[in-house]
Formats: structure tokens, C-alpha cells, sequence
């Protein structure tokens, strides 16, 4: 593939995989470790940093949202079909919505307990009238973030009536609205193998640890990557870009950089 060729919005998901690459071989550390100082900042009852904390957790409802309503008529212009059922199948696969409503639930429910936190103070879970209605909020969101997403993946009916919903303006706000989202989880990635490891005893640990953690990042990156992964997930240099994508947090782990 040339290099402009990746101007092509069909390939937008490889531009994405190798800015991704470049954010976590030169800025992720640095922006997890920001993380963790700001958790521990909410933690110490420092607002300003709950508020910042609370208010990473509802981007990643809202992004995802805003990325399928965005990019979801420019997706199917190009595409000019209907899924058929291979592509039904493969996507039943990789990606089942019961699998991104439980990631969208335990992201939801870490701003709303933020949140109520701050509002209700500690022991907000011990007031029913507080906590229950946080409980069926929170799965109201995810049930609909989950539907926006996956009614991505479905033609619509008809054209939409705005000319803004229809030219390049929404869908380069989409396609913003995505790249924020995966850069977003790969923070919380990063910062989830940020602990300590075993050291490696052997060649035959080294590799089977190797596999273990690159198939998590690859696990972690689908949902936020959906969006492209409808259009080029039959295409092997995708997945090739997308372990790419996934590499430096998985040999930073392993000791390797």
C-alpha cells in the first residue's frame, strides 16, 4: 500500500492502528502515570480531581456514541450493501454485544460511583435511594451506548435530512470522537499492566506470556476499534497493524523495551 493510500476514509483503521502505535511507544507512560496521580488525588478527596476523574470515565460512554451516530451514514455510503452473514458471523465472534455492554457497564459504573461520591458523600451505597437508582441508571447508559454502537454496524433506512450529518465535517468529527476513545483506553490498559510480574524463567514462559498478553491488548483494543474493524477486519494487513498497535505496552511488560 502506498502511503497516500491511507488517506482513503477505507483505511482509516490502519491510520488509526499506527497512531495508536506512536502514542504508546512515545506518550501512554507518561499520560498513565498522569492517571494514576489523579486517581490518587479523587481518592484523597482532592474535587477538582474527582471531577476530572469522573468526567474521563463519561468520555468513554459519550465517544463511542458520538462516533457511530457520526460516522454510521458515511460507513454505509461507502459500503453500498447490506452485511451479509459472514460478516454477521465473524462479528458475532470477535465483538458480541454482551461483551461490550459489560465493558460499557464497569466504565459507567466507575464515573457513576465517582460521581455519587462526590454528590452523596462515602457511604452513598447505603442509601437505597441513592445506589438503586445509580445501579438501573447506569445499565440504562450502557444499553443504549451498546445500541448506538452495534446499530452502527446496520444500513440505515434512508439519508439523513442534514447536510452536515451527510459531508466530511461529521464524519471527521467521528473519526475524532474514535481516536480520543482508543487513546482513552489505552491509558486504563496501560495502567492495568502497570503492576508488578513474575520474572520471566524460562523461553517457554517468555512466549507463552508473550501470547497471553497480546491476546488482551488485542481483546481490549476491539471494542473502541469496531467502527473500522466492520470495514477492513477481512483485510491481513489490518491485523497486522493492529498488533502493531498493541506492542509496545505488551513488550514493555515483558522487559523487552
Amino acid at each position: 500500500m502506498r502511503p497516500r493510500d491511507l488517506a482513503a476514509p477505507a483505511n482509516r483503521g490502519m491510520v488509526l492502528d499506527l497512531v495508536t502505535f506512536a502514542v504508546n511507544l512515545l506518550l501512554v507512560r507518561l499520560l498513565a502515570r498522569d492517571f494514576v496521580g489523579l486517581v490518587r488525588r479523587a481518592s484523597a478527596g482532592d474535587a477538582g480531581a474527582e471531577w476530572a476523574l469522573g468526567a474521563f470515565f463519561l468520555a468513554l460512554f459519550v465517544l463511542p456514541a458520538a462516533g457511530a451516530v457520526l460516522l454510521r451514514w458515511h460507513f454505509h455510503a461507502r459500503r453500498g450493501r447490506r452485511r451479509d452473514a459472514d460478516d454477521s458471523a465473524a462479528f458475532g465472534c470477535l465483538l458480541n454485544p454482551a461483551f461490550y455492554f459489560s465493558v460499557s457497564v464497569t466504565v459507567l459504573m466507575a464515573a457513576g460511583v465517582l460521581f455519587a461520591q462526590r454528590i452523596f458523600g462515602e457511604g452513598f451505597n447505603d442509601r437505597a435511594e441513592v445506589f438503586l437508582p445509580l445501579i438501573f441508571g447506569v445499565m440504562a447508559l450502557a444499553i443504549v451506548q451498546t445500541f448506538l454502537v452495534y446499530r452502527y454496524l446496520d444500513p440505515p433506512r434512508r439519508p439523513p435530512r442534514g447536510a452536515f450529518w451527510r459531508d466530511g465535517r461529521s464524519a471527521l468529527l467521528g473519526d475524532a470522537c474514535v481516536f480520543l476513545n482508543v487513546i482513552l483506553f489505552q491509558v486504563l490498559w496501560n495502567v492495568a499492566l502497570s503492576g508488578r510480574f513474575n520474572r520471566v524463567t524460562d523461553f517457554e514462559d517468555f512466549l507463552g506470556r508473550l501470547f497471553f498478553l497480546w491476546f488482551l491488548s488485542i481483546l481490549v483494543y476491539f471494542p473502541p476499534r469496531i467502527f473500522y474493524l466492520a470495514e477492513d477486519a477481512n483485510r491481513r494487513a489490518s491485523w497486522l497493524t493492529m498488533l502493531l498497535a498493541t506492542s509496545p505496552a505488551v513488550l514493555h511488560v515483558m522487559g523487552v523495551i
